[in-house]
């Protein structure tokens, strides 16, 4: 058996570059994935890929930085699906500027995608988790991924600020707890990371 099989996993940002080596490799590992892109063509080719090598996969369009966009995202694969089991934030946008360079346009661009959309998709993704039982005894309901860079550790240009901010979240104790509604023991039984990327070179808006 696979690590993954059976699990629903969505992966944002997940039509080329990295995003897209995790589906597959999601993929391989039993998931069936959801890939989700605003680029809807590459996205879908993404998903025919996994089909075509005898996997689960469907794609859909979501700007993660419109929260209502990122909630209809989760809707529409527990529809399609039935649960959410897994879901990686891996969207991101990078603009490389000196800082003194560094223009609102440029801060807004980022951070509506690096920063308020991997909240509001981490928001949607565990109201959604918080709802179903775990898919067996002693696992969590699910698991949310924030991936973030090395780099994050010595903040060089604007775009760096949005990954400390992911590692400086997940250092806070037990951070889900402020999902928790008075009254209730362990009440998330999420499992919240952050998995760090060496700086690897990938496509990325500019």
């Amino acid at each position: 058996m696979s690590k993954l099989d059976g699990t629903i996993s969505l992966i944002t940002g997940s039509a080329r570059g990295i995003g897209r080596a995790m589906a597959l490799r999601y993929a391989r590992e039993g998931a069936s994935v959801v890939v989700v892109d605003l680029q809807e063509a590459a996205a879908k080719a993404v998903a025919q890929e996994i089909q075509s090598l005898g996997g689960v996969a469907d794609a859909f369009v979501a700007d993660v930085g419109e929260p209502e966009q990122s909630t209809a995202m989760i809707k529409r694969v527990v529809e399609r699906f039935g649960r959410l089991d897994v879901l990686v934030n891996n969207a991101g946008v990078i603009r490389v500027s000196p800082l003194l360079e560094v223009t609102p346009a440029d801060w807004d661009f980022i951070n509506h995608v690096n920063a308020r959309g991997l909240f509001f998709a981490m928001q949607a993704g565990a109201r959604q988790m918080m709802q179903q039982k775990p898919k067996a005894d002693g696992r969590p309901r699910g698991k949310i991924i924030n991936p973030a860079e090395l780099q994050a550790i010595r903040i060089e240009t604007v775009h760096h600020a949005q990954p400390a901010a992911v590692r400086q979240h997940l250092r806070q104790k037990r951070p889900l707890e402020r999902f928790a509604t008075a009254g209730e023991q362990n009440p998330a039984n999420l499992r919240l990371g952050s998995a760090l990327k060496n700086g690897l070179r990938c496509l990325a808006a500019r």
